[in-house]
């Protein structure tokens, strides 16, 4: 990972948000760095030292079983935040976050984030509208595991329409969360990481595989402030 200067234009858009004064006050609080796919941001129950906000790639953030089998909960591009949890105190990730597309961004150790969000000042808000897209997320992406086929869940990896989720990205000028989401981990054999031994059968899922649940990009419009 290559660490430089933080640019002097935000290219993420949680950062683009803030006023053109407020980006250069916390420029030399901010990191540039590299994001090589594959490297390991954070190991499951490790410490958080650093934010991490993505301006090009993809993040993945999976629930490591016991067995050691890998699900994919959530995505993070340049529409949001790695280290929530830092954001609403904790000290420790949930979940393993590892990057998916390379790529490269901007990190903030979480020491600086909490004396920044302690002046509860529009950094602190947008990420408060951030924290519940990014929870709206998750809920959506445990339904369209459960719900779907694994041929559906793949549609979005090779269409811009959001495939079988009716999930649809959102455009490069919106400013909000959305434009990664829904983009499944395989596992190497390229099996879906999703659990199979879910209690919901193929049957099930042949069932409801017309469930399309609402377009989680509408939604994250209606979440973040505006400025």
């Amino acid at each position: 990972m290559k660490i430089t200067p933080a640019p002097a234009q935000p290219r993420n858009r949680l950062l683009s948000l803030l006023p053109p004064a407020e980006y250069q006050r916390l420029m030399p609080r901010l990191q540039a760095v590299t994001l090589p796919v594959k490297h390991v941001v954070y190991k499951t129950h490790a410490p958080i030292d650093y934010v991490y906000f993505p301006s090009i790639g993809v993040v993945s953030a999976m629930t490591v079983m016991e067995d050691g089998d890998a699900i994919e909960v959530a995505t993070i591009g340049n529409e949001g935040m790695t280290g929530l949890t830092a954001f609403i105190g904790g000290v420790s990730s949930p979940n393993e976050v590892m990057v998916q597309v390379q790529g490269d961004g901007v990190r903030m150790s979480v020491e600086v984030l909490k004396e920044e969000v302690s002046k509860d000042g529009l950094l602190r808000r947008i990420l408060v509208h951030y924290h519940t897209a990014y929870a709206t997320q998750v809920s959506y992406s445990v339904a369209c595991n459960g719900l779907h086929k694994v041929e559906q869940r793949c549609l979005p990896l090779a269409s811009d329409d959001g495939g079988s989720c009716g999930v649809q990205p959102a455009s490069a000028d919106s400013r909000v969360p959305g434009d990664h989401a829904w983009r499944p981990a395989f596992q190497r054999d390229g099996r879906s990481s999703t659990a199979s031994g879910t209690g919901l059968d193929r049957k099930r899922s042949r069932r409801n595989q017309d469930h399309r649940p609402a377009r989680s990009g509408s939604h994250c419009l209606r979440m973040l402030p505006s400025h």
